[in-house]
C-alpha cells in the first residue's frame, strides 16, 4: 500500500468556464482563461482566414482572436452587448476567442466527460474534447491546445 499518495484514486474536478456560442454552450478548462473582457474592436488581418476575427492590443501584446462561430462551423449572429472577449492562455501561447455570453464555471468530474456523439456534426470535431451532460443542455468541452494551434496557424497564413 502506497501511503504517500492517498488520493491518488480520486479524481480531481475539472473546472470549466461555460459560454454560449450561437446554440451552443460550451466550455473551456479554467486554468487556460487569463480573462474575460470586452475589448470587440478588432484589427482585421488582410488575407487571414474567415475563422480569424482579428488582432487585439492586450496591454503591449498582440494577441489573434478567433471567431468560434466560422471555426466551428456555426451561423453569426451579430455582436450583442453581452458578447465578450475570453483571452485563453495555453502555454504561454495567448489566444483569444469571441462568445455570445459567458455563462458560469462548471466543477465536474473527468469521469462525467463523454466522448463526442456523431450527432454533434456541427461542431468541427478537431476542436472538441468531450461534451458533458447537464440537467436538459449538452456542455460542449473544447480542446484549448487546438483552439492555440488554430490561431497559431491561421496567423502564419496572413
Amino acid at each position: 500500500m502506497d501511503n504517500n499518495h492517498p488520493h491518488q484514486h480520486a479524481p480531481s474536478m475539472l473546472q470549466l468556464v461555460t459560454f454560449g456560442v450561437g446554440d451552443c454552450l460550451l466550455g473551456v478548462e479554467i486554468e487556460h482563461v487569463q480573462e474575460i473582457n470586452r475589448q470587440l474592436e478588432l484589427t482585421p488581418v488582410p488575407g487571414a482566414p474567415n475563422s480569424i476575427r482579428g488582432v487585439i492590443n492586450l496591454r503591449g501584446d498582440v494577441v489573434t482572436v478567433l471567431d468560434l462561430h466560422c471555426l466551428l462551423g456555426l451561423t453569426t449572429p451579430d455582436r450583442s452587448r453581452t458578447s465578450r472577449n475570453l483571452i485563453l492562455n495555453i502555454g504561454g501561447e495567448r489566444v483569444g476567442v469571441l462568445v455570445d455570453h459567458v455563462s458560469d464555471i462548471l466543477a465536474i468530474s473527468p469521469d462525467a466527460i463523454s466522448r463526442r456523439p456523431p450527432n454533434l456534426s456541427q461542431v468541427d470535431r478537431r476542436y472538441v474534447r468531450g461534451v458533458h451532460l447537464r440537467d436538459e443542455a449538452v456542455v460542449v468541452i473544447l480542446d484549448s491546445h487546438a483552439l492555440a494551434t488554430a490561431a497559431t496557424d491561421a496567423s502564419q497564413v496572413a
